[in-house]
């Protein structure tokens, strides 16, 4: 996924440890929510899936009007 990293950068950051590079955080993102679509989805094609989820629908947008 390293072609990702840039985008993931921007758009996945960890806000729990915003110093950190995201590394570990989206390793257990994949660990604990991804892995289970590896029969669908490899690992590349997942994060490039949320990436491409996240641009199309707006995530804050739809949170601030809930």
């Amino acid at each position: 996924i390293s072609d990702l990293r840039d985008e993931m950068e921007k758009q996945w950051p960890s806000l729990s440890c915003p110093s950190s590079d995201g590394t570990s955080f989206w390793s257990h993102e994949w660990e604990r929510h991804g892995a289970c679509s590896e029969s669908v989805l490899d690992q590349h094609q997942y994060f490039q899936a949320a990436l491409n989820l996240k641009t199309q629908l707006n995530l804050l947008h739809i949170l601030t009007k809930a």
